[in-house]
Parts: C-alpha cells; sequence; structure tokens
C-alpha cells in the first residue's frame, strides 16, 4: 500500500502539490492560532538509495515548499535513469552547500562504500 502511495505522489504536479501544503499548512495555523511564518517549517527532500548507496540521499534542507518539491522531484526522476544520473543530481544538489569537490567525495565514498560491501 505505501508504494502505491509513494507512486500516486510521483505522479502529481509538484507545482499543484506545493500550492495544496501552503494552504493546507495556512489553514492549520490559523486554526491553531499561530502566524505561518512564525512556524519556521523547513523540509528535507529525499530519495531511497538503498540499492545504490545502502541508504537515503538527502537534499538541502529548505522552507520553500516549491523548491523542496522541485529537488525531490529531479531526484525522483534522476533515480529512474540509474546511479549515474542519480549521483549527477546528487552531487549538484550537496555542492549548493559543500561545495564541488566535497560533493564529489561524499558521493563516491557512499558508493564505494557500498560497492565494498
Amino acid at each position: 500500500a505505501l508504494s502505491r502511495e509513494s507512486t500516486r505522489f510521483e505522479a502529481l504536479d509538484p507545482e499543484n502539490v506545493a500550492r495544496r501544503v501552503i494552504a493546507i499548512l495556512g489553514a492549520a495555523c490559523l486554526t491553531a492560532g499561530v502566524k505561518q511564518e512564525d512556524m519556521r517549517v523547513s523540509l528535507t527532500p529525499w530519495v531511497s538509495a538503498v540499492q545504490e548507496i545502502g541508504s537515503k540521499i538527502y537534499g538541502v534542507k529548505t522552507e520553500d515548499v516549491r523548491a523542496a518539491l522541485k529537488q525531490r522531484a529531479e531526484f525522483v526522476v534522476a533515480k529512474q535513469r540509474g546511479w549515474p544520473a542519480l549521483r549527477e543530481v546528487w552531487i549538484d544538489v550537496l555542492a549548493r552547500t559543500r561545495g564541488y569537490t566535497e560533493a564529489v567525495a561524499t558521493a563516491d565514498a557512499a558508493w564505494a562504500a557500498r560497492a565494498a560491501r
């Protein structure tokens, strides 16, 4: 059942999902009597990479729902294309906060550690 839910989520338009999440969060805050900007909700996109590296691949933490969903969609599309594409997207994402050299080292170390098992 969970995999069917995940598949349905993947098929949704990220912009539409973002609008819905933002609206639901706004309604919840209104009901609770708090300001949405005071909540400081953050999201960290991820994709399962158990077959590739033995764990999840995490994106960059953000308070921007649209950015989080876009990043997640990039991961999902890349994963469907295989490890080289997923590695490339992961490096691009990591490089935003760590720099390119460290991003490459992180991705390649994760791959090597899995290959050694």
